[in-house]
């Protein structure tokens, strides 16, 4: 754990598309922190803004411009390009559109930096104007209490830091589309390291986690998801894995023809729902004296000992 008196240098790494509206009072923020100045670097790395982006960040010392104008981009190889402008041994990845609470949030972000410790992730709190949906994912995910990952591979780049030497070896992959950032900290635990939640290193974010429930973004996130993080499942719908079982109890009171329309309606209703694959199966006490109707061949027959509580065919 780093002190006062011997504090890493930092390279900040900010992504910008027409942040106009952000990025004065992200950089004034930045320049505000008590950490030593000549320990921090800013780079800004720029995809083809055409509002007043560039010339607002231009009126800060110190900050440099990095363009990057692919034809599709990746975030990962954008966060990556940043990275490898500077040479600080701790990488801060911060959104354009989050600003730091207070002027201790680099502090409190790279202070807690351990050797197992690869990565560490911070608090975000909604503006009183953000999405309520936005407003809620934030509340959820983000609380009070500091939490060291050992298998929890959430991690996330809007407000981050890594150490550089561990970067080194493991960049962001820079063929993703979205959540290079739980990629990256998926592959990291494998390899033994940790991650820390710090609340302590707080930034305000507009739009939250999920983007206001921007529809396309979920898309994509979650075709990622199905490609490559959920990796030790088959890649098949639980309608095409699953066998779902439905108890019968059986009624002695009813005719067996009333019986048997019941079980017909259900089976009607459960076979139609998307195609799920049931099975029927009715429940007869062991003490019941009525002899058990005649049903239909898609229902089994278990008998209940009510003693032992165990299912006999």
């Amino acid at each position: 754990m780093y002190t006062k008196k011997k504090l890493p240098s930092v390279d900040i790494i900010i992504r910008t598309k027409n942040e106009e509206k952000w990025i004065g009072s992200c950089l004034r923020s930045i320049k505000e922190q008590i950490y030593p100045i000549d320990k921090v670097k800013i780079f800004i790395v720029d995809n083809n803004s055409s509002d007043e982006t560039i010339s607002k960040v231009k009126k800060f010392k110190n900050v440099k411009v990095v363009r990057y104008n692919p034809e599709v981009f990746k975030p990962g190889e954008a966060l990556n390009k940043g990275a490898n402008k500077g040479n600080g041994d701790i990488l801060v990845f911060l959104s354009a559109h989050c600003i730091p609470a207070d002027n201790k949030w680099l502090y409190n972000l790279i202070k807690p930096f351990k050797l197992k410790i690869a990565g560490i992730y911070g608090k975000q709190i909604p503006y009183q104007n953000s999405h309520p949906s936005d407003k809620r994912d934030l509340f959820n995910q983000f609380g009070e209490e500091r939490k060291l990952q050992k298998k929890e591979s959430f991690f996330h780049n809007a407000n981050s830091a890594i150490q550089r030497k561990i970067f080194k070896k493991f960049p962001f992959n820079e063929i993703l589309d979205h959540i290079e950032d739980r990629f990256w900290a998926k592959k990291i635990l494998k390899e033994g390291y940790h991650i820390l939640y710090e609340p302590k290193a707080s930034v305000i974010h507009f739009h939250g986690l999920n983007h206001g429930n921007n529809l396309n973004r979920a898309n994509g996130v979650a075709k990622i998801i199905d490609e490559i993080t959920i990796d030790h499942l088959e890649k098949k719908s639980p309608v095409d894995t699953h066998l779902f079982l439905l108890l019968v109890s059986y009624d002695e009171s009813l005719s067996e023809s009333s019986f048997n329309k019941r079980l017909n309606r259900l089976e009607d209703v459960f076979q139609d729902i998307n195609k799920i694959k049931f099975k029927f199966v009715i429940i007869k006490k062991k003490k019941q004296k009525k002899k058990e109707p005649k049903v239909s061949s898609n229902f089994n027959k278990i008998t209940l000992n009510p003693k032992k509580r165990k299912f006999f065919s």
